[in-house]
């Protein structure tokens, strides 16, 4: 990798942690990522891939779409255009997924919980939004039996075990996993990489290059 890729990179163990550890996906099962053209979430895609799950991606344009797809994704959502809950129940056959990656907040994170499968988890570790959940209907979780999962703190330490390292590594030795940069500022243009990333108009990580 070059340092801008390796920059981009850095966020692979989140991926991997959030995923595979905290949420516990597992190959056969359908996975709804969303912000999947974000920087972590390309990430999440492709390891999702190769965990063996079924892939629905919610994106907001075309382009990031197109992107999500050539990624891996199964399914790909214009959460702009369509009710993202209404194509997961339709792409899961009315069943709902197993496992919502979610660091959105605010109504992604309530209406999420309307597209779980019985017995599902979500993992929650943001808010790109920038707004709370507000009140949560605990309806769901007992009616179907779901997890919330926290995902934070501590856990970035423990997401940067070496055997996970070490997994991160080998995967992009052999070309299944790599960070996408389709943006770069010099420092001096770091205010302009704030305003592509809270308009969200970046497709992959922003990196700002000394």
């Amino acid at each position: 990798f070059s340092p801008v890729q390796a920059a981009a990179f850095d966020y692979a163990p989140v991926a991997y942690h959030t995923l595979r550890v905290a949420a516990g996906l597992q190959a056969g099962e359908t996975v709804l990522i969303h912000a999947a053209a974000g920087g972590t979430g390309v990430l999440a895609v492709q390891l999702a891939k190769t965990f063996g799950a079924r892939i629905l991606a919610t994106a907001g344009s075309p382009e990031k779409l197109e992107q999500v797809r050539e990624l891996g994704a199964d399914v790909a959502i214009n959460y702009r255009a369509e009710d993202f809950v209404a194509a997961a129940l339709e792409a899961t056959d009315g069943c709902g997924v197993d496992v919502v990656w979610e660091s959105v907040g605010g109504e992604v994170f309530t209406r999420s919980l309307d597209c779980i499968a019985a017995g599902g988890r979500m993992v929650s570790f943001g808010s790109n939004t920038f707004t709370g959940v507000g009140l949560v209907d605990f309806w769901p979780f007992w009616v179907k039996n779901l997890k919330l999962i926290g995902w934070g703190g501590e856990s970035n330490t423990q997401a940067r075990a070496p055997e996970i390292m070490e997994e991160l590594i080998s995967l992009a030795e052999a070309g299944k996993l790599r960070p996408v940069v389709r943006h770069t500022y010099g420092f001096e243009d770091a205010s302009a990489a704030h305003r592509l990333v809270e308009e969200r108009n970046s497709i992959g990580k922003v990196v700002l290059v000394p």
